[in-house]
């Protein structure tokens, strides 16, 4: 869910995204019914004498002159509809450092939830163990498996993501497409998620849910020796789940992600990755 690889060595700071085409073939015409005939014939009447002279052919009526419609005005396209703000955030936890957010999305039953917080670690170690999807079972609830399905650039992937459940009910999985940007002028590293439908993910034996937006952003502070994390998430599980129930348990998510991630970085054997260091390095997010 949350891993961007960083393969190439040169400098890298877009991010560009892939465009699936998807070729719908036209409807096929129907074959045009047969023309109307033009004039319609007579029936037969007692025939009338032939005249002995013929009649003088009628003058040639000039045609009258003919005149173009003036073009229509172009028309002005339609104002996109005005898209309605956002509740606010409704702070509604805070413990061990760790602040929790919700919020209601207009036209969703689920709500979207927010945390943030300090890690004591730098922002190249978080953002290492974040892009790590080897060991991302070692502290991601409930991730039985992760794996790249499709690498699209240096620094977006496709992911398959496999969440085991409690035995009475069924497996969750997940395709998301990650996408890591950086912004050195604020020293921030933003990683954002969401669901797609990829050609090359595996079919589902399980319920495939639906990330709709995540996004973890990194800030380096205290000269880059700690990282203030605020993640993001509204995600919809599927399935014959009570959306009530869905809402009560995703409020622990901010809490239990930090938390998780404090856990995971503090790990003796975690390293940094070594292209990533490089780069955050010489942009100054260590200073």
């Amino acid at each position: 869910m949350k891993h961007v690889s960083l393969r190439r060595t040169g400098p890298r700071r877009a991010v560009f995204a892939l465009a699936l085409g998807w070729f719908v073939a036209s409807p096929a015409l129907a074959d045009e019914p047969p023309s109307a005939p033009t004039a319609s014939v007579a029936a037969p009447g007692p025939t009338a004498p032939a005249p002995t002279q013929s009649a003088p052919a009628p003058a040639p009526v000039a045609p009258a002159p003919t005149q173009s419609a003036p073009a229509p005005a172009p028309v002005a396209p339609a104002p996109a509809p005005a898209r309605a703000p956002l509740p606010p955030w409704e702070r509604i936890g805070d413990s061990d450092g760790i602040i929790a957010y919700r919020r209601e999305v207009p036209g969703s039953p689920l709500i979207a939830v927010r945390g943030e917080g300090v890690i004591n670690a730098s922002i190249v170690r978080v953002t290492s163990v974040l892009v790590d999807t080897n060991r991302a079972t070692e502290w991601i609830d409930r991730l039985v498996e992760s794996r790249v399905v499709r690498q699209i650039s240096e620094t977006e992937t496709v992911h398959y993501d496999h969440i085991g459940t409690p035995i009475v009910m069924k497996d969750r999985d997940f395709v998301t497409r990650a996408k890591l940007e950086f912004d050195n002028a604020g020293k921030r590293v933003i990683l954002r998620m969401r669901s797609i439908t990829d050609p090359l993910a595996p079919p589902t034996d399980y319920v495939r849910g639906e990330i709709m937006e995540s996004t973890f952003v990194m800030s380096s502070i205290e000269h880059g020796t700690k990282t203030h994390i605020l993640v993001e998430v509204h995600a919809d599980p599927k399935g014959s789940i009570a959306k009530w129930i869905v809402n009560m348990f995703q409020k622990s998510w901010p809490h239990n992600t930090i938390s998780r991630l404090r856990a995971q970085v503090a790990k003796p054997d975690i390293k940094d990755h070594p292209r990533l260091k490089a780069e955050l390095t010489q942009a100054g997010y260590l200073n």
